[in-house]
């Protein structure tokens, strides 16, 4: 969201995550860095289904989260 709109000074970003494969498993990551572009979700099962979303936070609280995207995890590997 461009700078002008924000209601205080933005803190980071929280990552919403869940497998479509199971019901009732949302897992949220918070990243305390305002300036981050990128972000690896690690230990998912490979071949599976995922919905993830993206909502921005500070002092204020947390903006609406992001429309939802759906990809799906290959094979595993190092």
């Amino acid at each position: 969201m461009p700078e002008k709109e924000w209601n205080g000074e933005q803190h980071g970003y929280s990552i919403m995550y869940r497998s479509l494969d199971a019901i009732n498993n949302s897992k949220v990551v918070n990243m305390m860095d305002e300036n981050a572009n990128s972000y690896t979700i690690g230990r998912l099962n490979e071949w599976t289904e995922y919905e993830v979303k993206v909502c921005a936070f500070n002092a204020m609280g947390y903006s609406p989260y992001s429309e939802a995207v759906i990809d799906r995890t290959w094979e595993s590997g190092e």
